[in-house]
């Protein structure tokens, strides 16, 4: 499974293209799709993607929930709004109007690695967003620890 670490940012063209980062290309190097797969963030003005192997597990978990549930439907806001972005020969893809929307980018945008999977933001979202969020670790004392200390339920 690919694991997205890092900030990065790139330009994006008149097109739409965007290069997608070398080390985010690498970990995903071994899967069926060569490209990413990407949807509107559920929590904020961004863009979620990962490889083809993160969809795979969301579909597993979705399919874990009773089909009538409201769980279940729930997960149609990632599935329905997903987009397969292939590489091209350059390792850019084109990002679809509605995304580059939702995330407000213009002329360039940070990839932010977040493990499984990634962030795309307009890049001045970004320290905001990161220290909002060093902030709540620091304010509610987050352990950062092993998966093997991680009660049970948790997902490792």
């Amino acid at each position: 499974m690919a694991l997205f670490l890092g900030r990065f940012t790139s330009k994006i063209d008149s097109k739409g293209r965007v290069s997608v980062p070398a080390a985010f290309r690498d970990e995903l190097a071994g899967q069926t799709f060569k490209g990413i797969i990407a949807y509107p963030s559920l929590k904020n003005d961004s863009i979620e993607a990962s490889g083809l192997d993160w969809i795979e597990e969301l579909s597993r978990l979705r399919d874990s929930y009773d089909p009538q549930s409201e769980e279940y439907d729930a997960f149609s806001a990632i599935f329905g709004d997903a987009y397969r972005l292939p590489f091209d020969p350059e390792g850019r893809i084109i990002l679809p109007e509605m995304l580059i929307a939702h995330a407000n980018i213009t002329d360039s945008a940070i990839f932010l690695g977040n493990t499984r999977s990634f962030e795309i933001w307009h890049p001045e979202r970004v320290p905001a967003v990161q220290e909002q969020r060093r902030a709540l670790v620091r304010e509610r004392k987050l352990p950062l620890r092993a998966a093997a200390a991680l009660p049970a339920g948790v997902p490792r």
